[in-house]
């Protein structure tokens, strides 16, 4: 209660709502209001949680879709809250930050307009009602805990639904809120005994999930989702990308900074780079260096630019400099925030993913803090950034609270907000330093060339930047196996899976009940507007319009209960060409097991035949027909 009247007196308007013992339809029946007059964010607090005004300040901050603070489970040593399998530890407090969660007690969480217009979309309000209404209970106060495993059942399913619309569940461990039953439980209740701390690491426990079958590949390293910097992508200007030059430097190596310029002169930027030179009675060292670099974020983000070019003093820059950089389909989709131009040959073994033929790969997750010095396990490339405008804003924001130089104050923004690490294919700088007054050793790139120019080659291209659950590696598998076919899509959602197929399906018909206009707008980025037909309705009054065997290929992707996975395949199976392939999301990812029973189901009495699989995309061969090769 005093947290609500610090709230009331900041200005929010708050509302105590006295709900039955099903909060899940109490959310949809608040939020159906809330939508109707208007309201763009609006607060969750379960009556049992103490926390302050600031906090629900530092979450609306964060400007995410969905943010919620991590809340202890009473009596017990966990949090209310399904992790990430991948995840080791997490940090509270001092040193914390967004971590990506399966679910979550929104004990104390913000949700924005968005994401309950995409909710009732998919989920009617009616819908939920029905399905909720045996579990009814007579009225009682909010403040009664529900019985737990890790979250409550109804929050359970509302962030279950959250994600299936492509909303990822983030916590944000820097806020510390406390749960009242016996005492106020807070984190460290999770680990240790009751002494608090301003920073505390936690281990959490395996995530219980339903047991693997042997023939499900293991989970993907780094699903690719929604990044905190970008909203709805909206068609981009004629003139975009807008490119801004800037070098840093200091008075000791003048020298070093003419040849720098020089060398930009002579390729073909066409404009001189802006110089920020620090003060003399700026001491030489990380500290000075980092401040004279946020006078050059500031200029960037007034200038307006959508990308900055970011030198130091001490490089040799390509002669098609800017041509190479507007021909990157990272730059020219916008598709990127941070890429760097420069990788010191002292670095072992840096990428995750390479993509030679499209210019570009990505560097593995390295460590990224202050360190002890030059370690061959750490990613750099200062030398030479192209910063997006919306990291740029995201690194004025925190740059006062990070330490040490440049890079490892660039890369824990990237690490904070989950930013792929871009690396150009080849490098297009060269180190060529005089002195340095950071030690820094004898480097340069290993594959620079002064004259490279890049032209796109054929191959696959990736679905970059495009949010959603749909990996890369599964994304290539489709791309194979739609070549020359023509694909009906169930399920379109953001358009990652629509991306990797229209690259070389014959045509692709994509149907979904939900908004299209995102997988519309990255179908016309990559070029493939005239491949793709999206149509917005029920799958299966739509599949109903046309006539039998029209389609080589079905890829099923919208829910995945048992009863929706089963409509699917009826609406699919009639209007596929004999010998077909019918392709399957989420098969056999353990935590959709109706996905894989119904799919088995019908391959064992259908006779069908599994052909290949990625990930948790599964294809079958219905019928009659050799699979093509496949890798």
């Amino acid at each position: 209660e005093a947290g609500l009247l610090a709230l009331a007196e900041r200005g929010y308007v708050v509302r105590r709502v006295a709900v039955s013992s099903d909060r899940g339809f109490a959310r949809w029946r608040v939020a159906a209001e809330l939508l109707q007059e208007g309201y763009d964010e609006w607060i969750w607090i379960d009556p049992d949680v103490v926390f302050r005004a600031e906090d629900v300040e530092a979450l609306r901050s964060r400007q995410l879709p969905v943010a919620c603070a991590l809340a202890p489970r009473p009596g017990t040593r966990e949090f209310a809250c399904r992790f990430l399998p991948s995840l080791m530890t997490i940090t509270l407090g001092v040193g914390g930050g967004l971590t990506e969660v399966l679910e979550t007690r929104l004990a104390l969480a913000i949700t924005r307009r968005a994401v309950w217009e995409a909710l009732f979309q998919r989920y009617p309000l009616a819908e939920w009602e029905e399905a909720s209404r045996h579990d009814r209970e007579p009225t009682q106060s909010l403040a009664v805990p529900s019985a737990i495993t890790r979250t409550d059942p109804d929050d359970t399913l509302l962030c279950q639904r959250m994600r299936d619309c492509g909303f990822p569940i983030r916590v944000d461990s820097t806020i510390r809120i406390s749960v009242v039953a016996e005492y106020r439980f807070s984190w460290e209740d999770v680990g240790s005994p009751q002494k608090r701390f301003a920073t505390y690491h936690f281990t959490p426990a395996p995530v219980a999930t339903l047991p693997v079958p042997a023939s499900a590949p293991s989970l993907p390293s780094q699903s690719p989702r929604c990044s905190p910097l970008r909203g709805l992508p909206q068609p981009l200007p004629p003139e975009f990308p807008k490119l801004q030059g800037y070098v840093v430097t200091y008075e000791a190596n003048r020298a070093s900074l003419e040849r720098t310029l020089e060398s930009v002169r002579q390729s073909d930027w066409q404009a001189e780079c802006e110089v920020f030179s620090q003060p003399s009675d700026w001491p030489v060292g990380y500290e000075s260096a980092a401040r004279n670099y946020r006078r050059v974020l500031e200029s960037a983000a007034q200038s307006g630019c959508d990308y900055a070019l970011i030198l130091e003093d001490d490089v040799r820059v390509g002669q098609r400099l800017r041509e190479n950089l507007l021909a990157l389909p990272l730059i020219q989709r916008d598709q990127c925030d941070y890429l760097s131009l420069y990788i010191p040959d002292v670095i072992q073994n840096p990428w995750e993913r390479e993509e030679p033929h499209l210019g570009y790969r990505r560097a593995r997750s390295l460590y990224s803090g202050p360190n002890q010095g030059w370690e061959k396990f750490r990613i750099w490339g200062s030398q030479g950034y192209v910063l997006s405008r919306r990291l740029i804003l995201a690194c004025l924001e925190r740059w006062e609270r990070l330490r040490k130089g440049i890079d490892a104050r660039v890369i824990s923004v990237c690490s904070e907000l989950q930013v792929p690490l871009w690396y150009t294919a080849p490098c297009l700088i060269e180190h060529a330093p005089l002195q340095s007054a950071h030690a820094t050793p004898t480097a340069h790139a290993p594959d620079y060339r002064h004259d490279f120019k890049f032209e796109i080659q054929p191959g696959f291209q990736p679905p970059e930047a495009i949010p959603g659950w749909f990996t890369e590696s599964e994304g290539r598998l489709l791309y194979e196996v739609a070549a020359g076919r023509e694909m009906l899509e169930l399920g379109t959602c953001r358009g990652r899976s629509t991306v990797c197929a229209a690259q070389q399906a014959r045509s692709v018909i994509s149907v979904d009940i939900g908004d299209q206009s995102e997988a519309r707008e990255w179908v016309r980025r990559y070029g493939l507007a005239e491949r793709v037909e999206f149509l917005r309705g029920d799958a299966g009054e739509v599949c109903r319009r046309w006539e039998p065997q029209r389609f080589d290929l079905v890829f099923v992707d919208t829910e995945h209960d048992q009863v929706s996975v089963t409509r699917d395949i009826e609406c699919a199976l009639p209007l596929l060409r004999p010998g077909g392939l019918i392709a399957f999301h989420d098969y056999p990812d353990p935590a959709w097991p109706d996905v894989r029973r119904v799919v088995d189901d019908y391959a064992a009495r259908r006779g069908w035949t599994r052909i290949a699989q990625a990930d948790y995309l599964g294809v079958f061969r219905t019928s009659g027909e050799s699979p093509k090769s496949l890798r």
